[in-house]
């Protein structure tokens, strides 16, 4: 990535996706009606933002570019507790392809820029530390 050169690779492993750059992604989605394509290349993002991502997507949190939608929580308690509730209701989410990742924090904003670049249906669960208007 130092020259000029361009290198594809296609995988379901998140050892790769978890070096990858940020703004190096391309998802595809394949939908009854088609295939999706979209791309984080145009991704606008802090350097702060940017590298906190980076660090979030390791090998753990690699797995949210394969789930058919993620959950996105605060804390760690909520990563365990929502996968429990939703065993508790006969909903299991792994069963549904449901990814519950935690973001260690409140500032869900470049989480959902991220996701929502790549097409990658979301929710936002938190306990109301943080109230995010939707519409920034």
């Amino acid at each position: 990535m130092k020259q000029n050169t361009s290198v594809l690779m296609t995988t379901h492993s998140p050892y790769i996706t978890s070096v990858a750059p940020i703004n190096s992604i391309v998802h595809l989605r394949s939908l009854n009606t088609g295939t999706t394509v979209k791309t984080t290349a145009s991704l606008s993002l802090s350097e702060r933002d940017c590298k906190d991502l980076e660090r979030y997507v390791d090998v753990k949190k690699g797995e949210i570019y394969f789930g058919k939608g993620v959950i996105l929580v605060e804390g760690v308690a909520e990563e365990y507790l929502i996968p429990s509730f939703a065993d508790a209701l006969h909903m299991p989410l792994d069963k549904k392809g449901i990814i519950c990742c935690t973001i260690n924090s409140t500032n869900f904003k470049p989480y959902i820029q991220f996701l929502g670049a790549l097409g990658i249906p979301y929710v936002v669960i938190t306990d109301g530390d943080y109230i995010m208007d939707p519409r920034n």
